[in-house]
């Protein structure tokens, strides 16, 4: 292990160049909240937190340094329907699975502009509706989390939203002239990110969150051995075998929807969003991963993973 360690620190510049394409293909086109292995920062009472954290390498034996999937939470008629998206996957011709919220948000929007449909999946009054939401798990090293000192210097995993993402990639591929890329996984050309949370709106806010300049993680290879050794697999948390079938997630959503009673799914929706849930690892065992995906998301989805409101586990008992 010590010799890929090695074999990493010489080759950091080519590890780079082909995260970075890996990254444009990307682009181009239920977990426990309790579980120690993943840290989240703490907010105050206002919704305000701070800490400083590094996004690591990527895990021996895996394509990338992240994992990312899809999941929807809203409320219906019908109870809650929480649930991770089958448009994670992919099939063998790599064409991306069918689920079921996703061809009745299709459907729900063709109704066109100002209608219920569209109110449905956009969501109205401050609440987003019921598209997909895209989040992200990476390894990271806490180096100050000033709310929970007995984090520092630990490796965990951290899942984040697309928000925070977009200042990873602004740094991988810089908008503006002058501006030098560097990848900010890597143990010595890398930075530090400072997690600047705000509540704007009701909402969690990043736009103040940084990086620092780029600089070694430690000046001593072994500590960063060390902490590179330390890393926990990410493809187990996006095993297929954690996804419910199409037809179970179907009659879920039907009951969720009222279908079945004779309702059309037409009724406000209340939705669920936050930064703290992490899919059910109770069957990740396998470390096949559903591949990336890369086509582009529809315009009725943006992305929004990064809110606060209630915490999955509360409201999926049904």
């Amino acid at each position: 292990m010590a010799s890929n360690f090695k074999s990493m620190k010489s080759s950091s510049q080519s590890e780079f160049s082909e995260l970075t394409k890996k990254l444009n293909a990307l682009n181009e086109s239920q977990f426990r909240k309790d579980d120690e292995t993943f840290w989240q920062p703490t907010v105050d009472k206002a919704g305000n937190g701070f800490a400083i954290i590094r996004f690591l390498p990527r895990v021996e034996g895996e394509d990338l340094p992240f994992v990312r999937y899809w999941d929807h939470g809203f409320k219906g008629p019908g109870g809650w329907y929480i649930e991770l998206s089958r448009t994670s996957l992919r099939n063998s011709d790599g064409s991306t699975e069918d689920d079921p919220v996703t061809e009745y948000n299709n459907l729900r929007w063709a109704e066109g502009e100002n209608s219920p449909g569209r109110a449905f999946v956009s969501g109205s009054d401050g609440k987003p509706g019921s598209k997909r939401r895209l989040h992200y798990i990476s390894n990271i090293y806490v180096v100050d989390d000033p709310a929970e000192p007995k984090n520092n210097g630990t490796v965990r995993r951290y899942r984040y939203g697309i928000k925070v993402f977009g200042k990873v990639q602004n740094k991988m591929n810089p908008k503006y002239p002058g501006e030098v890329a560097f990848n900010p996984f890597d143990l010595w050309t890398g930075a530090n990110f400072r997690l600047k949370i705000q509540k704007v709106e009701g909402q969690r806010n990043y736009d103040e969150s940084q990086f620092d300049a780029p600089a070694p993680l430690n000046a001593d290879d072994k500590v960063m051995e060390k902490v590179f050794l330390s890393q926990l697999p990410l493809r187990p948390l996006v095993d297929p075998s954690l996804f419910k079938s199409y037809a179970e997630l179907k009659r879920k959503l039907d009951r969720v929807l009222n279908i079945r009673a004779g309702g059309n799914g037409s009724a406000a929706v209340e939705t669920v969003e936050q930064e703290d849930a992490i899919p059910n690892q109770a069957h990740a065992q396998k470390t096949r991963a559903p591949a990336p995906i890369e086509e582009e998301a529809p315009p009725w989805e943006t992305n929004d993973a990064d809110d606060d409101l209630t915490p999955f586990q509360k409201l999926a008992a049904s």
